[in-house]
C-alpha cells in the first residue's frame, strides 16, 4: 500500500497550512503592535523585547489614517436614468 495523496493534494494541503500560519502570525503581530505591554516574550523566553509604548495621540492618528482608507459611502442615485430617452431628430 502506497502513499494515498497525489502531488496536487499535498501542495493544496501545504498551501492551506501556510496560509493559516501566515494569518495567525499577522493577527498576532497586529495585536502586539497595538498592545500597551513594554516587555514581550516569545517562545518561552527565546525571543525577548523591551519596547517603548506609543503615545495615545500617535495611536489615534494611526487609526484615523486606517479609517480613511475605507471606501466612501455611495452617492444617491440621480433621476436622469429614470427618464425615457427621446428618439426625435
Amino acid at each position: 500500500m502506497g502513499f494515498w495523496l497525489v502531488g496536487a493534494e499535498i501542495i493544496l494541503i501545504m498551501s492551506a497550512f501556510g496560509a493559516c500560519c501566515g494569518g495567525l502570525i499577522t493577527v498576532w503581530c497586529q495585536q502586539q503592535r497595538k498592545s500597551r505591554c513594554s516587555k514581550l516574550s516569545l517562545c518561552w523566553g527565546c525571543v525577548n523585547c523591551d519596547r517603548q509604548i506609543e503615545s495615545d495621540e500617535l495611536i489615534l492618528a494611526e487609526e484615523a489614517i486606517e479609517n480613511k482608507k475605507a471606501a466612501p459611502a455611495p452617492r444617491e442615485r440621480s433621476g436622469s436614468n429614470d427618464e425615457p430617452v427621446s428618439t426625435q431628430i
